[in-house]
């Protein structure tokens, strides 16, 4: 029984309208609650090196002393991607002295042991922030931006005519941008992104996702494929940054990296080489990290996407607030697409017409509603 209800303006603002907010990292953390959900999926989640039949998430709530609780969301079966699971989170969290001590002198000690523990008491600090002066967080951030933020629809590995009719099914939706996971056969795959094509008609914008799948002589005939089928750009189709300079140089494609863009220093490695990243808060680790990672791709000329594993919609309630706070037009806002609203533990993320409505709450701007007994605590 889901009973345990923290609501986007369950307090009124502590701060006074008007003050100054309060910095996310000199709060104070005094307990962590946690929950292991388990996410039921429509269609499984292939990935170029695995799939997934459900979502595994580890949800933080964590009371503040400052009298407000914040909130985050992080996938934990994602381990193809992040190199990290529940038992490698739990052990950071339970490892580091987190309470009692100030949020940013805490993920100094999380960051070395686990990106992701950091990401989530990150994200609560951001959330709790906010709800003390009932902004949203994106405006914490910095922005302000519209109402709605348009994403873009996935089409996992699969057969060529489901493809086409998840393509399909997406421009009824209204999306007028969509990614198509490759890096399996080539033939097959440009077949399939074929097939979208056809779908969506020429107005829709295409996107590929390779993770690194292919070689370089593989992936250079697959940007060739792609050219001809109008494709916008193609993620990280090789591994190592001396392939990816090579098929970048040869490819008809812009070329953009991935699993190589991490923080600022791995973003600004990659200027000369791709034509933009694709960054995430799973692998910067912090907000202030992510935000110093888009500022280098700017700085360098490279092209700047945002991401997010695929989660429930408090962590997409998250990647929607950094995207409008840190201003960055593309975004993977919709991680959520195959998690049935009723199966969820949060509410309050509508998706309209391919964009997802930005959240005017306090925080995160989402409803949560959990057990009342969490999987642990600290202290």
């Amino acid at each position: 029984m889901r009973c345990l209800d923290l609501g986007a303006a369950a307090t009124d603002p502590a701060v006074a309208p008007g003050a100054a907010a309060p910095r996310p990292g000199r709060l104070r953390p005094w307990r962590l609650r946690w929950w292991t959900v388990r996410h039921r999926l429509a269609s499984p989640l292939d990935h170029a090196s695995a799939r997934a039949e459900h979502l595994e998430s580890l949800v933080l709530v964590v009371d503040f002393a400052e009298g407000v609780p914040g909130r985050a969301e992080v996938r934990t079966n994602g381990t193809y991607a992040t190199g990290e699971d529940t038992g490698t989170v739990l052990s950071a969290l339970t490892g580091t002295a987190c309470t009692g001590r100030q949020v940013d002198e805490v993920l100094a000690d999380l960051l070395p042991a686990s990106r992701l523990a950091a990401m989530a008491l990150d994200v609560a600090a951001h959330d709790a922030a906010g709800r003390l002066t009932g902004q949203p967080l994106h405006r914490l951030l910095g922005g302000s931006g519209p109402v709605r933020w348009p994403t873009h629809a996935q089409i996992p590995f699969g057969t060529v005519a489901a493809a086409g009719e998840r393509a399909s099914r997406a421009v009824a939706a209204g999306f007028g941008r969509v990614k198509i996971r490759v890096g399996g056969d080539v033939d097959h795959d440009l077949t399939r992104v074929s097939a979208v094509r056809r779908a969506v008609g020429s107005e829709v914008e295409l996107l590929t996702d390779a993770n690194a799948a292919w070689d370089v002589r593989g992936a250079v005939r697959a940007a060739e494929g792609l050219a001809r089928l109008d494709v916008a750009w193609l993620e990280q189709p090789v591994a190592s940054m001396t392939d990816l300079a090579r098929v970048g140089a040869a490819s008809p494609v812009p070329v953009r990296a991935d699993e190589s863009a991490r923080d600022a220093d791995s973003v600004r490695a990659l200027a000369g080489t791709v034509a933009g990243v694709h960054l995430k808060l799973e692998k910067a680790g912090t907000v202030a990290r992510l935000r110093e990672a888009v500022t280098a791709a700017r700085e360098v000329g490279l092209a700047v996407a945002l991401g997010q594993m695929d989660q429930g919609r408090l962590g997409c309630a998250a990647t929607t607030a950094l995207a409008v706070g840190l201003d960055v037009a593309e975004a993977e806002l919709w991680g959520c697409a195959d998690i049935r609203p009723a199966d969820d533990v949060a509410t309050g993320l509508p998706l309209v017409d391919g964009s997802v409505l930005v959240p005017t709450g306090p925080g995160l701007g989402v409803d949560l509603h959990l057990d009342t007994t969490p999987t642990g605590e600290l202290p």
